[in-house]
């Protein structure tokens, strides 16, 4: 009794870190990307997303004045890293820069274009459908 108790209980857990696992895949990644100016980011990746399949559109969000800084985690305050923040699953990667604390984005469009450039060479992207919305 105590035998199958446990196997249960085992299983119980393991599936409990499955579900939890597949449902964080769709979450936000923090990354950084250097060329002349670091810039750090979020990165979403759908949870359909695989790398040899389709092409996948892009996004690319940019955050007002009021996120910038040196903390990803205040570009989830408003727009698409909020509604991924809040669970909102979306058909395309994302991604959501942010500039530094007294940077503007007109100064970062050289990277901001080489950053784009780098995700399209590490995933899945159609180059066709890149698209750029925010704040």
């Amino acid at each position: 009794m105590m035998r199958t108790l446990k196997g249960i209980l085992i299983f119980i857990i393991i599936l409990g870190f499955t579900n939890l696992a597949c449902s964080m895949k769709a979450l936000q990644q923090k990354k950084e990307f250097n060329e002349k100016v670091k810039i750090k980011y979020l990165l979403y990746l759908p949870k359909d997303y695989d790398k040899k399949g389709e092409p996948w559109p892009l996004l690319i969000f940019l955050h007002g004045a009021g996120e910038r800084g040196n903390d990803l985690d205040k570009l989830k305050v408003h727009g698409i890293p909020k509604l991924i923040q809040n669970k909102k699953e979306f058909p395309f990667v994302i991604i959501s820069p942010q500039c530094s604390q007294n940077g503007w984005w007109t100064e970062y469009a050289q990277n901001l274009m080489a950053l784009i450039n780098q995700i399209k060479n590490d995933y899945n992207i159609d180059a066709s459908r890149i698209y750029l919305t925010g704040l």
